[in-house]
């Protein structure tokens, strides 16, 4: 059956995001159920830790003639000097941020307003890190002009795991303060190229080409979405296009990554605020350029399917997944059932089945969530697609048996329609 322009396939490999996806980062900062964002960031090798800060810290105490501050969320690396009076400032700044909870406040006067990242986004950097202490280990000017300072700040004890974050404070003319916090992706993207399409605004790495065409195409996608699930468009897409997810996570001023082997694979995230609405993609993946239409589908349509496996199955309905069209992510798990036909559709969705990849699950589990939207529409058309919105989270397998309208008292009705449901897709072909 045909499907709506909005959802038509593309081959792509993206990095997507599972129920565990924003729990390792919050980009789970996109836990999917979280609508700020959506990424998957293990093949980065980052740990996220969650300290408990320890009680009693909100006193002043001098270090080698240095007053060092502490209180329960940031403390300063003795000798770091904070007695100058543009450092005052700045630590006062920093001890505001370190203790919100969300990574930028729009009624505080804590962040630049002179960069729209920086309005709109804030620290993207501390989404990946859970609520903890934070050593400030250094304030030093950045530019000529002393205009500029960089901030490096470590969550976590000083270890292997901890998370190194680097910020910015800069001078900002007619303010209350006579320095605001500014992101290390507004700072450093500045001098990049940037292009225009409809709502969408592309920054683009020093490596990168413009492609205009497929600006317009990803542009037009977005808006279809838009139209295909009744949803307000974000006002502004950023789009940022980067050779790999490790140079993004650079970006951000994540400085502690490991560099495994699969920390060059593409890879993509993604970012809904509010209250502006804008949105951030933010991809790693050179091969699907400007026209990343995973991504661009969980930009426009943010959270509001209430949990992460829906979400990425309309994602994956819409645009493929980890580089694969969603016909080809239907003959991955036809193939995928005809090799394990003692593998079930519950033993997939409840944990990971410790014999068969963590990728290979998640592939699966993506390929599952868009053949379940592919079959809301084939009975209900755009009425069942809309019908989707604001669900109440719940598991994919009771998810599953709502939209599919599956007895909870046959234990293998799901796993019956999973295979059925394939083949009707697939095994024609094979």
């Amino acid at each position: 059956m045909p499907a709506p322009a909005a959802e038509r396939g593309v081959r792509r490999r993206d990095r997507d995001n599972d129920n565990s996806n924003i729990a390792k980062h919050p980009m789970n900062v996109r836990d999917s159920t979280n609508p700020k964002m959506i990424c998957r960031l293990s093949i980065l090798g980052i740990c996220l830790l969650s300290l408990a800060p320890p009680d009693g810290l909100s006193a002043q105490r001098a270090i080698g003639g240095v007053q060092v501050l502490a209180d329960a969320m940031l403390v300063v690396q003795p000798g770091v000097d904070t007695l100058a009076a543009d450092r005052r400032a700045i630590l006062r700044l920093l001890r505001a941020h370190a203790n919100k909870s969300n990574s930028i406040d729009a009624s505080t006067e804590t962040w630049s307003r002179a960069d729209v990242i920086d309005f709109d986004f804030g620290d993207l950097a501390k989404d990946f890190v859970t609520q903890q202490r934070a050593t400030l280990e250094s304030i030093d000017y950045d530019d000529a002009t002393r205009s500029t300072q960089r901030i490096r700040l470590r969550y976590g004890p000083a270890s292997a795991s901890s998370v190194v974050i680097t910020l910015y404070a800069v001078r900002e003319a007619g303010s209350e303060s006579p320095w605001r916090l500014s992101g290390s992706l507004a700072q450093k993207t500045r001098s990049w190229t940037r292009r225009t399409a409809g709502r969408m605004t592309f920054l683009y790495a020093p490596s990168m080409v413009p492609d205009q065409r497929r600006a317009g195409k990803a542009s037009q996608f977005a808006d279809s979405v838009a139209r295909l699930f009744d949803v307000p468009a974000p006002p502004n897409i950023l789009f940022v296009l980067t050779p790999s997810p490790v140079f993004y996570m650079h970006l951000l001023g994540l400085e502690s990554i490991s560099k495994g082997p699969d920390a060059q694979k593409p890879g993509s995230l993604t970012k809904r605020v509010s209250p502006t609405g804008n949105a951030l993609v933010l991809s790693g993946d050179p091969s699907q350029a400007e026209f990343n239409k995973h991504e661009i589908a969980h930009a426009v349509l943010g959270g509001i399917f209430g949990s992460a496996f829906p979400s990425e199955g309309v994602a994956s309905w819409l645009g493929g997944s980890y580089g694969m069209s969603r016909e080809s992510l239907f003959a991955t798990l036809f193939a995928f059932q005809r090799r394990n036909p003692s593998v079930s559709l519950d033993r997939l969705l409840k944990g990971a089945p410790k014999d068969i990849p963590e990728e290979e699950v998640r592939i699966l589990r993506n390929a599952t969530g868009a053949l379940a939207v592919h079959e809301v529409y084939r009975r209900r058309r755009v009425a069942g697609l809309r019908g989707l919105r604001s669900l109440p989270a719940m598991a994919p397998e009771d998810w599953l048996r709502v939209q599919l309208n599956v007895s909870s008292s046959d234990p293998v009705a799901l796993d019956r329609w999973w295979r059925a449901a394939t083949v009707r897709e697939v095994g024609a072909n094979h």
